[in-house]
């Protein structure tokens, strides 16, 4: 799902300049965001959308479940922009 996020940008078609679209992070942390005693190293992704006026794409910032995949929250976000 990763690839179908890139492309919701690539189409856009913009003629001038660059743009900042996305950044994407991962976060890590010993029993960080599940907020459970499990003695363990957790992740999570985290996608950040720049806003673009010019394109009309919205800010939008989406911090991903403990150990959900990059993909999995590539979906989510694909779903929120396409509102």
């Amino acid at each position: 799902m990763l690839i179908d996020l890139e492309r919701f940008f690539t189409i856009k078609g913009w003629y001038v300049g660059t743009h900042d679209f996305i950044t994407i992070t991962l976060e890590g942390g010993f029993e960080a965001f599940s907020g459970k005693a499990c003695e363990t190293w957790e992740y999570r992704w985290v996608i950040v959308i720049h806003e673009n006026k010019e394109l009309e794409i919205p800010a939008l910032q989406v911090k991903g479940r403990v150990y959900e995949t990059i993909d999995e929250l590539a979906k989510r976000v694909l779903i929120k922009l396409k509102k």
